[in-house]
């Protein structure tokens, strides 16, 4: 039972960390993007969110899928 929710607590805890990480770096993306390409004064950029955010998600399951498998070993 505690196994479950140790691992249960792993997973959220690093899709949050994820989530947070990939805001961070979407804010310093958007900025790269303003700074090289600002077509017309166009001054926000969603996609730099919309793309960040869910490839540091994915990559924080991909770790605790990893770290799980070897806990179970």
């Amino acid at each position: 039972m505690a196994q479950g929710k140790r691992r249960l607590l792993l997973v959220f805890g690093l899709v949050f960390i994820g989530f947070s990480l990939g805001v961070v770096v979407g804010f310093f993306f958007e900025k790269y993007l303003l700074i090289n390409y600002n077509p017309l004064g166009y001054r926000n950029y969603p996609q730099a969110y919309l793309t960040m955010v869910p490839l540091c998600i994915g990559i924080s399951l991909i770790i605790s899928f990893y770290i799980n498998r070897r806990n179970d070993k």
